[in-house]
């Protein structure tokens, strides 16, 4: 392998753990919320050439039930989103001088740093069981993709959502028969 690859290689490593952490917005992205009024907030989301559209879509989800909860809703209800993905072109290159002559290579590749805006009505109360796919129940969404995103540490810092978390299930007791196929062996 060409040193130039090398480099290249190295950089792209470097720069791949730099995707946006769920943050307020900053230099990196992150993600926002702007209260229109007594029950509906905007939420904006923006993400770096290096977080994938899911993670902006998580990023977006659980930012309304924070703001929901925060706000003192049960569950909400998400509108049509609008896009707001950037797209761009970043590039690589190197190269050096030997006896007055250039020598190079590079490459280039398309970058997308993806986004999202979505206007958020919040409600009181247990979400309708036959609710639209677009309703979430705030404190659900905390729980369970706040996990996933935050990090269980996270969820150790809000007392009221590790209350909530579900708990692991008791060790076996001893009156428990092991399961045992029909006609086979016991799994233990």
């Amino acid at each position: 392998m060409k040193l130039p690859s090398l480099a290249a290689l190295a950089t792209l490593v470097v720069l791949g753990g730099c995707s946006t952490p769920y943050q307020e917005m900053g230099l990196l992205g992150g993600v926002s919320s702007t209260q229109i009024d007594g029950n509906t907030i905007n939420v904006t989301a923006h993400g770096n050439g290096f977080t994938s559209a899911s993670t902006i879509k998580n990023y977006t989800i659980l930012k309304s039930a924070d703001e929901t909860v925060a706000l003192g809703f049960d569950y909400f209800a998400m509108g049509n989103e609008a896009d707001e993905s950037q797209h761009g072109m970043m590039s690589f290159s190197s190269g050096s001088v030997y006896s007055n002559s250039w020598f190079g290579s590079g490459f280039s590749t398309e970058t997308i740093k993806p986004g999202e805006t979505v206007i958020v009505k919040m409600y009181h109360g247990q979400k309708p069981e036959n609710a639209p796919p677009n309703y979430f129940d705030a404190h659900e969404v905390e729980n369970y993709l706040g996990k996933l995103v935050k990090g269980t540490a996270a969820l150790e810092s809000r007392p009221n959502l590790a209350a909530a978390a579900p708990q692991p299930a008791p060790a076996a007791s001893s009156d428990m028969k092991p399961y045992v196929p029909a006609g086979g062996q016991s799994t233990n």
